[in-house]
């Protein structure tokens, strides 16, 4: 993985060598065409973290807490914090792809997102694992598939999140 986003994957090799170096050879492929490339570096092999700087931050379990009177439909306009830019990025990425998938966001704007996986459950460990490294803390899932799974507000403007003095759970809280 790359610290700007680019990742690159390697599945159904001979041996964990030659998983390695194809995944980090995708990833530095793509980190190459962005303007200021990013240097890859491998981050894990199977489920083993072996990333050079440890574990990235991550929210306490559970992740995701499903409950059907706070879902509704994924609506790109209404993710707090997030740019127009960035916005555009979800609108024509993760909601056409195909799911499990999963959208983390950080609490500064920044996000990640991870389409196709196996199950919810490597979806989801996965894009916070990415998002918590990118952003430096724990960040918080907002949708799975294509429904927000946590409130999001209508009526105010979300301005971070909130975590209560002692406590690591994510609040979104409200101005």
């Amino acid at each position: 993985m790359s610290a700007t986003g680019p990742i690159g994957l390697s599945i159904g090799q001979a041996d964990d060598a030659t998983a390695k170096s194809s995944a980090l050879d995708n990833c530095q492929k793509r980190a190459d065409t962005l303007p200021q490339p990013p240097k890859c570096e491998l981050y894990a092999v199977g489920n083993a973290v072996v990333y050079a700087q440890g574990h990235p931050p991550m929210p306490p379990p559970p992740w995701v807490t499903r409950d059907s009177s706070i879902e509704r439909p994924l609506v790109v306009n209404d993710i707090p914090l997030m740019s127009d830019v960035s916005k555009t990025n979800v609108e024509k990425n993760y909601v056409p792809a195909r799911g499990p998938k999963v959208l983390a966001l950080g609490p500064f704007g920044g996000f990640s997102f991870r389409f196709g996986q196996e199950n919810a459950d490597e979806a989801v460990r996965r894009v916070l694992e990415l998002c918590g490294k990118n952003a430096g803390v724990s960040c918080l899932v907002v949708a799975m598939d294509n429904d927000f799974v946590v409130p999001v507000p209508m009526t105010l403007k979300v301005v971070g999140f909130f975590r209560p003095a002692g406590g690591q759970q994510h609040h979104t809280r409200i101005a």
